[in-house]
């Protein structure tokens, strides 16, 4: 696909999502996926995505543990399987790497099968896109922290983390190298207007 139509596609995806941050880039290198058997299994949520109506649903993500071989007999990251499900039977899949950052764990998410219906949580991966989590576990209870897209309004070192306002100057993509993106994350990992406010899970 040519630059000019990617960006076309981009700037039509981005601008019914403009709360998401995106990044075209991971947020870990190979070799550097933690694995945390305490994320496995079936977790619920209360009003975590609209429908076509501006309705709450519910929600429920699986996760199970996927092995990255690209076609070898070793492993390359060890990560997860998550199958997120609305209330009303939408469906996607999606893969995602823990990634440790100091005393902080992110979720590296990315859309593996596209849904056959699209919702405000899969719309922003309909491209080649990743998402980052801040992530917290204690017991059975499980908080997914996603950045707060306004934050960047305001913040002058938008280039040198490789920042770029899409449609507006409020909506925002990451371009930065993985290195670059941990030790941003790293600084601003305990900022609580950095982030929003969780989305709350129950193991289930």
């Amino acid at each position: 696909m040519r630059k000019s139509a990617l960006l076309l596609v981009l700037l039509l995806v981005l601008s019914s999502v403009s709360c998401w941050v995106p990044s075209l880039q991971p947020l870990y290198e190979d070799g550097q996926p933690i694995f945390g058997q305490a994320l496995l299994g079936t977790w619920g949520a209360t009003n975590c995505d609209q429908d076509s109506e501006g309705q709450f649903q519910n929600c429920t993500i699986a996760l199970s543990e996927y092995d990255d071989k690209r076609g070898t007999d070793k492993v390359i990251n060890r990560g997860y399987n998550i199958v997120f499900r609305l209330s009303d039977g939408t469906q996607s899949t999606h893969r995602a790497y823990l990634v440790q950052l100091a005393q902080y764990r992110f979720l590296d998410s990315a859309l593996d099968e596209t849904p056959l219906k699209v919702t405000e949580a899969t719309a922003v991966h309909l491209l080649p896109v990743h998402m980052f989590w801040k992530i917290t576990v204690d017991r059975e209870i499980l908080k997914l922290y996603r950045m707060r897209s306004s934050w960047f309004n305001g913040f002058k070192g938008r280039r040198k983390i490789g920042m770029h306002p899409v449609i507006t100057d409020e909506d925002w993509l990451l371009t930065a190298q993985p290195r670059e993106l941990q030790a941003f994350f790293k600084k601003h990992a305990d900022d609580l207007d950095f982030f929003e406010d969780p989305i709350v899970w129950q193991k289930q």
